[in-house]
C-alpha cells in the first residue's frame, strides 16, 4: 500500500491500520463471512472505503478562512477511525492528523511530491 499510495514509510503504521480495517470487512475463504459480521453479527458498511493515499478535499469553515480564500484544501487519506466512518487524512506530510465525517473524492491520486513541496 506504501509503495503504491507513492506516500514515505513514515506512514506505515496507517498503512498497516488500513489493511487490517478493509482486511475486517471482506469475506475469508473458510467461512465466506467477514471477521466483522462474525464479531458484530451483522455485515459491514462498506460504501465509505476509500484507496490509501488518495488525494480527497476537506471542506474549510467559513470561521477559518477570509472571503478570498479557498473553500477546500487537498489532502492525503491515510486511514480510517477504529470505531466510526471517519476518515484520517493529512494536510501535507509533516502536519498532525485531521478527522473528518465527510469529504469529496478527487480523482487524483500518487500526487504526494505535489504535496510535499507546499
Amino acid at each position: 500500500m506504501i509503495i503504491q499510495s507513492g506516500l514515505p514509510k513514515l506512514f506505515w503504521a496507517e498503512a498497516i491500520n488500513t489493511a487490517a480495517y478493509t482486511r475486517n470487512c471482506l469475506p475469508t475463504k473458510a467461512t465466506s463471512v467477514t471477521p466483522h459480521e462474525r464479531w458484530f453479527g451483522y455485515k459491514p458498511n462498506i460504501s465509505h472505503i476509500r484507496v490509501f493515499g488518495c488525494l480527497p478535499y476537506r471542506h474549510i469553515p467559513e470561521q477559518l478562512k477570509s472571503k478570498l480564500d479557498s473553500k477546500a484544501e487537498n489532502m492525503v487519506l491515510v486511514g480510517y477511525a477504529s470505531q466510526s466512518k471517519v476518515y484520517q487524512l493529512h494536510y501535507n506530510l509533516n502536519s498532525k492528523k485531521v478527522v473528518i465525517r465527510w469529504m469529496l473524492h478527487s480523482t487524483k491520486q500518487n500526487l504526494v511530491l505535489e504535496l510535499q513541496t507546499k
